[in-house]
């Protein structure tokens, strides 16, 4: 284990981290909506339904089974350990050979604003992630079949996983002796982990998922974008999650030069990530996260190669911490004012007797947050979020004004009542 060997500054870092991650996945009174639907659907599943019904917006019937028996603490709990999971195993793999090596790898981690994500944490994302560093540990330690067990179930909970699939079968290929039996024995492994996790790929179609018309120019496009949802969840794309553009053109430059192997795999299951988004509606920057681990194992081999490599780290570390700041400091802050608002509700009884303002009959839409006690009257006609610019009024949280989408969707309404965390915007007023 890494921290058994960790020094000072290592330990100090982890720390800091692990208790910033305590605060935010302890409050599962602040649950975003997606963590929400998620308990909620798999709450009101039989087993029988998990196991051999269609499974919900593609994801494998193995995590609705977890969940199924979770609260929102334990769910929560799960997620924490798997993203613990990551530099945990990644940096165990990084040798002694460089004396700050491992601590760079950890601090390259840390300049990612996955790792101080703050969106659906009860998801798959976050377990997948957590079984593909478990696969690329498991590569490195020379145990191929756990390698494509693991990296089988971290696919089979999310098909967006299946990069990783491409980036340890080309290590394989290009490292190991035998690399053809090594790496069919590997892609049978990851069929049966797949399966295990995903068993209705046999038997069903999934359900609630958004399919596109493949673009990959759209798809390039959104890969630096900073995009945040209408409940304040940041969503990428997917060098917003991880390397930003500039540290992402130099980290792959001098992976190329100094680890050629490691960094061809990376090319290769980046590909297929991008082509896998292609064809997705969504194209949240959250797909990458099961290729996370891949990008840390790639650093901490390179790390090791030339007696300047830690250097150079250290430069695409800092570029990364810089260019990420401001995504990661937003991404606290909105967890911090969702906190703030459900443990000192006094706008929602503002915004409970503003609600009497507006004209009999109007359309609301309520973005409140999740969790609140907003009764809205039965003269006001309630919609979808969806339905936001067919609405007369929307309820709107100060703190997700972050969001592009209800930035342009309120400046329809001529009228405004401001109740500290929360605003009604309106077209008419009594």
């Amino acid at each position: 284990m890494w921290l058994k060997r960790a020094n000072p500054v290592e330990l100090a870092l982890f720390t800091g981290w692990f208790i910033l991650l305590l605060w935010v996945f302890s409050h599962t009174s602040a649950l975003v909506p997606d963590e929400q639907i998620f308990l909620n659907l798999s709450h009101g599943y039989s087993l029988p339904e998990i196991l051999l019904g269609p499974s919900k917006y593609g994801y494998g019937q193995l995590f609705w089974l977890i969940i199924h028996f979770c609260s929102g603490l334990t769910a929560r709990a799960i997620a924490m350990a798997a993203m613990l999971t990551t530099p945990l195993l990644i940096c165990a793999t990084v040798s002694d050979r460089s004396v700050f090596g491992r601590t760079l790898v950890f601090l390259l981690w840390l300049s990612m604003p996955i790792a101080f994500w703050t969106g659906k944490l009860i998801g798959p994302e976050l377990m997948s992630m957590g079984l593909a560093s478990g696969a690329v540990f498991a590569l490195h330690r020379e145990r191929l079949m756990y390698a494509g067990l693991l990296s089988g179930l971290a696919v089979g909970l999310k098909l967006s996983g299946a990069p990783i699939i491409f980036f340890i079968g080309l290590l394989i290929l290009l490292e190991k002796p035998n690399p053809l039996r090594s790496a069919i024995n590997f892609c049978l492994c990851a069929i049966v982990g797949a399966f295990i996790a995903y068993p209705g790929l046999l038997f069903s179609e999934p359900t609630g998922v958004s399919t596109a018309d493949v673009s990959l120019a759209r798809v390039l496009t959104n890969l630096n974008m900073s995009r945040w949802e209408w409940d304040g969840v940041f969503s990428g794309g997917v060098l917003s999650f991880t390397l930003a553009t500039g540290p992402f053109i130099g980290f792959m430059a001098f992976a190329l030069f100094s680890y050629w192997r490691g960094a061809l795999a990376l090319v290769v299951a980046f590909v297929a990530l991008i082509l896998l988004m292609s064809t997705s509606e969504t194209q949240y920057g959250w797909y990458v996260i099961p290729l996370v681990p891949a990008i840390l194992y790639v650093a901490g081999r390179f790390v090791d190669s030339r007696s300047y490599a830690p250097s150079i780290l250290a430069a695409i570390v800092g570029v990364n911490f810089a260019s990420s700041a401001i995504t990661t400091s937003d991404m606290l802050v909105q967890k911090h004012y969702q906190i703030e608002a459900l443990e000192n509700p006094q706008w929602s009884k503002c915004i409970q007797n503003n609600l009497s303002r507006l004209p009999n009959g109007t359309s609301l839409v309520n973005i409140s947050e999740f969790g609140s006690d907003i009764m809205i009257p039965g003269n006001l006609k309630t919609l979808l979020s969806d339905k936001m610019n067919q609405a007369d009024a929307v309820i709107v949280m100060r703190r997700l004004m972050v969001s592009d989408a209800i930035k342009e969707t309120v400046k329809k309404f001529p009228f405004v009542l401001s109740c500290g965390e929360a605003y009604i915007f309106t077209r008419e007023i009594n």
